[in-house]
């Protein structure tokens, strides 16, 4: 059952670098003097690149993404392969977990100083049933851990679907500590995903890859409903295109094979009818000498 392809959640600082001269920016991989302050300062070494990890000046490290919107987002969350286990616990959703050249979570705590320390904006990109669907919020802010890294967002736009309405002013559950409302169970044990659970949820994107079991899966309501998930990735896609190429190119050269193979053949006849001709003029000079 096609579903989710990828997921991303990005995040923009639209108002950090407005003041900020071109020589304080970090391009391809010139060495600058400023370190940048946010992934609004990076700049991708060329047309092709999306993403790139950069060092901040309060040293946190980010995968920006470069091109999405003249580019300025962080990456907080990416799946896009399903070989990354998301049911972690409550430190490991504080300070993150997998890799940049992979799927990870960029991890609550650091997700909270980016979002208190200026305005940001929340965009979360995907895939489903070979259509690109996006949303994306206006205002994002994690809070604290004290406030059980609780969620502020609004100012829905996209084709999405507004899930995450559902989810504002909700506070973070884990499968080891749940702060959802609903009595009697813990919403991240019962759909398999971590996430700002009221009683349960409309967004699951931290949840089980590729089931398609009730709520479980890689779900944004709206679109996906609660039965559809992720079953194929990013790189798969780019894996069928390649193998695309491949089988074009091998078809070419079986033609050109074909032709090559059609021409010599075509010479070859040629050769023969000519030593052929040659047979006949000779034979008919020798009848010429011999009625003489």
């Amino acid at each position: 059952m096609a579903a989710l392809q990828y997921v991303c959640l990005l995040l923009l600082a639209p108002v950090i670098l407005a003041m900020v001269p071109d020589d304080g920016i970090c391009v391809a991989k010139v060495v600058c003097d400023k370190t940048p302050k946010s992934c609004k300062d990076v700049k991708g070494d060329d047309a092709h690149t999306v993403y790139k990890t950069a060092m901040m000046d309060d040293g946190m490290d980010m995968l920006c993404d470069t091109q999405l919107d003249n580019g300025g987002w962080t990456v907080i969350q990416r799946r896009t392969k399903g070989d990354l286990d998301f049911n972690r616990n409550w430190d490991e959703y504080k300070y993150g977990f997998g890799s940049y050249d992979g799927d990870f979570w960029y991890g609550l705590e650091r997700i909270h100083k980016l979002t208190t320390k200026s305005h940001h904006e929340l965009y979360v990109s995907f895939d489903h049933e070979g259509k690109s669907y996006y949303a994306r919020y206006s205002h994002f802010q994690v809070m604290s851990e004290v406030e059980q890294y609780k969620l502020k967002i609004s100012g829905y736009k996209g084709n999405a679907g507004d899930a995450m309405k559902y989810h504002a002013n909700a506070k973070f559950t884990t499968k080891d500590r749940d702060n959802d409302v609903r009595s009697g169970n813990n919403c991240a044990v019962l759909y398999h995903g971590a996430w700002w659970h009221v009683s349960c949820h409309q967004a699951n994107l931290n949840g089980l890859w590729g089931s398609t079991d009730f709520g479980k899966g890689l779900n944004w309501k709206p679109t996906t409903t609660h039965n559809k998930s992720a079953t194929k990735t990013l790189k798969e896609k780019e894996k069928k295109k390649k193998k695309k190429k491949k089988k074009k190119k091998k078809k070419k050269k079986k033609k050109k094979k074909k032709k090559k193979k059609k021409k010599k053949k075509k010479k070859k006849k040629k050769k023969e009818e000519e030593e052929e001709e040659e047979e006949e003029d000779q034979e008919e000079e020798e009848e010429e000498e011999e009625e003489e």
